[in-house]
């Protein structure tokens, strides 16, 4: 080992160190500090694991055809998976279910916490998250009974009434009230109409 004090320079197998640490050998260490910018020499292909984004997009996203391989089965719905399981889901799937024409949603969340009015209750459903999905809404006549007849035992034993997003005319009710919805109770299994400032249940759906 050299020590130049002249210069404070140290040299490892090197006579004449030109810089504050030179090393003629493999350097091995617990962890580094720095960025590395002023790294030469390393290999920056598309096979090696040191890339920037800008490298990267500029071997048309394919990072030269490296992948990232044993990929979990996810658990919520912003995870990554594989294609082996996103083409058995969706073949699982099946194709969305229809009635009268009208596709129907195949989700149906958790009771609202509370009775809210039927506009705060709507909101509960568009800022609602569960399951990993944040595309909830509150459903119609119909998608309610969809959903708590043909898709979700549990819905049918609720004794809270439930909302919807349909409002009581004619087409729906014989007897009508003017800005009047609709709201459901799954255990009796009956219909009326309400203000919108009732205090009733939601289940969202998606």
């Amino acid at each position: 080992m050299t020590q130049d004090f002249a210069n404070q320079r140290v040299g490892i197998g090197v006579p004449s160190p030109t810089e504050k640490l030179e090393v003629d050998g493999v350097v091995k260490a617990t962890s580094f500090q720095g960025d590395g910018s002023g790294l030469s020499g390393v290999d920056t292909s598309a096979t090696n694991e040191i890339q920037n984004l800008s490298q990267v997009l500029a071997q048309s996203n394919d990072a030269g055809g490296a992948k990232i391989a044993n990929i979990g089965a996810p658990t919520v719905n912003t995870d990554a998976t594989n294609m082996a399981y996103v083409d058995a889901t969706v073949a699982a799937a099946g194709t969305a279910p229809t009635v009268d024409g009208t596709t129907m949603p195949t989700m149906i969340s958790s009771l609202s916490p509370s009775g809210q009015t039927w506009g705060l209750s709507a909101a509960y459903c568009s800022n609602l998250t569960e399951g990993g999905y944040t595309d909830w809404y509150m459903p119609n006549r119909d998608e309610l009974v969809y959903m708590v007849a043909g898709k979700s035992a549990s819905a049918i034993t609720y004794t809270q009434y439930l909302w919807t997003r349909t409002m009581a005319d004619a087409s729906v009710m014989s007897t009508t009230s003017a800005n009047n919805w609709i709201y459901c109770q799954p255990s009796y299994g009956s219909w009326s109409s309400a203000t919108y400032d009732y205090g009733n249940y939601v289940r969202c759906v998606r």
